[in-house]
């Protein structure tokens, strides 16, 4: 667009225009292009002002005055009927008295005879437009009163559309129709009630549309003039509806077929989705409506956004309208969606196949979805149906649960489709009337004998003795093994005992389970260690898979093949499908019925043997492997030996070192692996431990003045202690403040910072510092004797004591017990003065 607009901004300039003539035909071809009615408007206010001087130019003038308002109403009332074509208004001024208006090329050219009025020529004009060009198909079909009706109606909406002189417009248009029969004014206030309430384009007229294009170029009857009136009253009635009223929601004649289906309570939506809705179309589409029109006011409108998206995603619907949300006389916000049988779905289909077998009263297929003793219910590709007990056979059933399961497929007559839209359907003489395929002695349930005649790896066939029936039995009924071939487990000709368990009506074949066939996980006995012998089966990427009994599945997995890499890579060779192997119980997985077995039992763990032996012993190692769990290596001595030293044995603290791979180091034996198939090592004893200079320097109990606080958390607060350049990370844990109760040492931090503490802890082994308040207490506890009762010190509280406190005195460094009825919180500050100096110092704060 961009393009074109500097195309002809190029074009115009170089014919000389000013930049301002230029902008000012850009403005105008723009308009003209997208609002073509807009044009007309300002195009008549142009040639008003030209044809003021000039009065031979007044004629175009009133044309465009006329014709740009009309047209831009037309369009207004095009946007609520997109489907219906509407034809443009073009006006032919005429002297004679034939007014009559002609259709071509999509425009409607009114002929009208030219008053100086445009006021009256927009009238009119828009009368004879509606008259002669509006739904001008369908009007031959209705009455004469309905006719009128329908034009003043649609008249009106036009005129309403038009914003300029509209009073003016309107009283002209009242006064010219005042004549009219109380038929057609009847009608007229029904067709009101319609378009108060939405429903005029959305519904009346559409439907009036498809009405005529339906009978175009048949005969006209007073029966399509009957119908298309009693529309008119049911679509008034589905107007004027409230929530409580009982009205017809559905007009099925001979031309007309329509449905409405009402959106009301959330809580049906909630609580069963759209299958209502479904049921109230489906039982429409089996009286034949063909439009179907879903309507929702206020609250209802966001549910009625769901259904339709919901039931349009089902593929079985086409959506016809556009619906937008609009407001009713009444201030209510609504909407309305036209929805139609997309004719190739599968439900459509399916009910018209429904339909033909009801006249032809022959069979078609379903699914049992549920099974009672007294009827069944069935499914035909998403219509629901039902059997009732009397209708199932030619002979008496008492229980149809003997006979019938669900999720199979049975063959049905179709009888009727009741009012809730459900399909009754009937089983007598058709291939699943019970009474053709079975007697008695087949009942759900009942053990029968027969002879295999037919073998797959998948099933197998049985003859009962019956020439048209036959047992079918798949491979889970007749073995709980997933390997045994069937052929091996069964011969043909050979009679075996079967259980009925229920039938394939779709085939005619009795559905069987080998009698007695029990799980051999009920009765399992084999114990760890238990020597079995595995038929191998399978080779997974990491086992062997096969059976050590038909039906109990066991692994092999290839690191239980040796203790050797070597000898289990030879074996992964050796080992082929169907070959016998002696192996061991490892362990038994009832909950997921798999037996995990050995070839290492019976031989001598050699890691075992070698890690106690050499247990602490140091040995050269080659790595051959690093990653973030650890290094792997071997032996030099014996490279049949591999080693794993994980990552927390190759440092003291974190810090990061450089393992190379195919360099040698020294290791310590310290173990094998949860696995027991490689050496366990550690380079810790090769590698200075960080603390081991400090250990050496100070001495357990020794005070370490000045400490600053550097972290604290709700358990303990860190100190920083400097020594030889270093700086090492010590706790202080709550435990080793004071006895008593410490919420959060957090609260302490301010209080013991930049303090005197004692060493009581040096851990090499988890590279650990912990310090003492309490040990630095204790060795203090003789300077008790110094305080006076008449002095006053200050203090912190530092822990909690039942109902007393204990209170640090700083300088001092000695610990009271602090009686009060005050409350204090940990870290606050007191006063106090001794009481009592027996072996505790008792304080108060009065």
């Amino acid at each position: 667009m961009n393009k074109i607009i500097d195309a002809l901004k190029t074009f115009f300039e170089g014919q000389g225009l000013s930049s301002l003539l230029v902008i000012i035909i850009l403005l105008l071809l723009f308009i003209g292009a997208t609002k073509p009615e807009n044009f007309q408007i300002y195009f008549g206010f142009i040639w008003r002002i030209l044809a003021h001087p000039f009065k031979s130019l007044r004629k175009y003038s009133i044309k465009s005055d006329v014709e740009g308002p009309c047209t831009k109403a037309l369009k207004s009332i095009a946007n609520e009927l997109p489907d219906i074509d509407i034809p443009a208004l073009t006006i032919n001024w005429v002297s004679e008295d034939n007014l009559e208006t002609a259709l071509k090329d999509g425009k409607a050219i009114v002929k009208l005879k030219f008053e100086n009025n445009p006021t009256k020529n927009i009238v009119k004009a828009t009368t004879i437009y509606v008259k002669d060009a509006f739904l001008k198909h369908t009007k031959p079909y209705i009455n004469e009163n309905f006719r009128k009706a329908l034009d003043i109606s649609v008249t009106k909406k036009i005129l309403l559309k038009i914003e300029k002189n509209s009073s003016n417009i309107l009283s002209i248009f009242i006064d010219e129709n005042t004549s009219e029969s109380s038929d057609v004014f009847e009608r007229c206030e029904l067709i009101e009630d319609i378009d108060d309430n939405g429903l005029f384009t959305r519904i009346l007229l559409r439907e009036l549309d498809l009405f005529g294009k339906k009978l175009h170029g048949r005969t006209i009857k007073e029966e399509y003039k009957r119908e298309s009136d009693e529309f008119l009253r049911f679509v008034n009635q589905i107007s004027i509806r409230e929530y409580d009223d009982d009205t017809p929601l559905a007009f099925s004649k001979q031309i007309l077929k329509v449905g409405i289906v009402l959106v009301a309570k959330e809580e049906t939506f909630i609580n069963y989705g759209i299958k209502p809705y479904l049921r109230r179309i489906k039982l429409g589409m089996s009286k034949g409506i063909e439009s179907f029109y879903l309507l929702a006011r206020g609250a209802s409108v966001p549910i009625l956004k769901e259904v339709s998206t919901q039931l349009l995603n089902t593929g079985n619907f086409v959506l016809i309208n556009k619906p937008k949300e609009y407001f009713d006389l009444k201030n209510r916000s609504a909407i309305c969606y036209c929805i139609r049988i997309n004719n190739d779905s599968i439900l459509s289909n399916t009910l018209k196949e429904i339909g033909k077998a009801i006249e032809n009263k022959t069979a078609i297929a379903g699914v049992i979805t549920y099974v009672q003793e007294n009827y069944l219910k069935i499914d035909i590709n998403g219509i629901e149906g039902y059997l009732r007990k009397e209708n199932l056979s030619v002979i008496d059933i008492q229980d149809a649960r003997r006979y019938f399961k669900e999720n199979t497929y049975i063959e049905a007559i179709p009888i009727e489709i009741q009012e809730n839209g459900i399909v009754e359907f009937g089983l007598r003489n058709t291939k699943s009337d019970p009474n053709n395929i079975l007697t008695t002695q087949f009942e759900i349930g009942k053990r029968i004998t027969g002879k295999i005649s037919f073998i797959e790896d998948s099933f197998a066939t049985v003859d009962l003795g019956l020439d048209k029936i036959e047992g079918f039995a798949f491979r889970k009924d007749l073995t709980y093994s997933r390997y045994d071939f069937l052929h091996k487990l069964f011969n043909l000709g050979d009679e075996y005992e079967f259980d009925v368990l229920g039938y394939n009506f779709e085939r005619g074949n009795i559905r069987l389970r080998l009698a007695d066939l029990k799980d051999p996980w009920d009765r399992i006995f084999y114990a760890k260690n238990s020597e079995v012998e595995m038929i191998i089966c399978k080779k997974a990427a990491n086992s062997f898979v096969g059976e050590i009994a038909e039906g109990i599945e066991a692994i092999l997995p290839f690191r239980e093949l040796s203790w050797s890499e070597d000898d289990i890579t030879s074996l992964k060779e050796q080992f082929k499908l169907n070959k016998k192997v002696k192996c061991y119980v490892d362990l038994i997985d009832k909950e997921k019925k798999i037996v995990f077995v050995t070839l290492k039992h019976k031989k001598e763990n050699p890691f075992i043997q070698f890690s106690i032996v050499n247990q602490g012993k140091t040995f050269d190692l080659i790595v051959n492997e690093v990653n973030s769990y650890g290094i792997v290596g071997y032996i030099i001595a014996d490279k049949t030996y591999n080693v794993y030293v994980p990552s927390y044995e190759t440092t003291w603290n974190g810090s990061s070192y450089t393992y190379k791979v195919g360099n040698k180091y020294q290791v310590q034996i310290i173990g094998t692996d949860k696995y027991n198939t490689k050496l366990l090592g550690s380079f810790k004893p090769f590698i200075k431990h960080p603390l081991a200079e400090f250990s050496s320097s100070f001495e357990i109990g020794q005070v370490l003045k000045r400490l600053k606080v550097c972290e604290s958390n709700q358990w303990g607060l860190f100190y920083t202690i400097k020594h030889q350049n270093k700086e090492i990370k010590a706790l202080l844990h709550r435990r080793d403040i004071a006895d008593g109760y410490i919420e959060d040492c957090q609260m302490l931090r301010n209080v013991l910072d930049d303090i005197p503490l004692c060493l009581a802890l040096v851990d090499l082994e988890n590279n650990r510092v912990a310090l003492s308040l309490k040990d630095l207490l204790s060795m203090n506890t003789e300077r008790i004797e110094n305080f006076e009762y008449e002095k006053t010190y200050s203090g912190n509280i530092i822990a909690l004591n039942k109902k007393d406190y204990h209170v640090l005195i700083k300088g001092a460094w000695v610990l009271g017990k602090l009686e009060s009825n005050k409350r204090y919180n940990l870290g606050d500050s007191v006063v106090v003065r001794p009481i009592a100096k027996n072996s505790e110092l008792i304080l108060t704060d009065e």
